[in-house]
């Protein structure tokens, strides 16, 4: 995974090809059939195929200075508590995650 993050394709076919193309909006799958994630994904809210969870405590993220992809539950519909997103910019992604 962090081969894959670390990799010098572009933010968008990036997060495409660590989410299976679930990460967000408008990414790119150009490079999905080379990536270095294998067959290794990180999922926020898919059903059985979810990767990632949240913890149900109220969580708030802060990126840096280059893109950031956001894990956070953002959408009211699994009684967890919210998170808070700071800093996140318009060309950046957000996942919402569930318990």
């Amino acid at each position: 995974m962090m081969a894959e993050w670390n990799s010098g394709r572009s933010y968008s076919q990036r997060v495409h090809n660590l989410s299976n193309g679930t990460g967000g909006n408008g990414l790119d799958n150009s490079t999905f059939a080379n990536r270095a994630n294998g067959e290794f994904f990180l999922i926020g809210n898919d059903g059985a195929s979810q990767s990632v969870f949240n913890d149900d405590e109220e969580d708030s993220l802060t990126g840096s200075l280059d893109s950031d992809w956001f894990f956070a539950n953002l959408v009211a519909d699994n009684s967890g508590a919210l998170n808070l997103i700071t800093d996140i910019a318009s060309s950046e992604q957000d996942t919402d995650t569930d318990n």
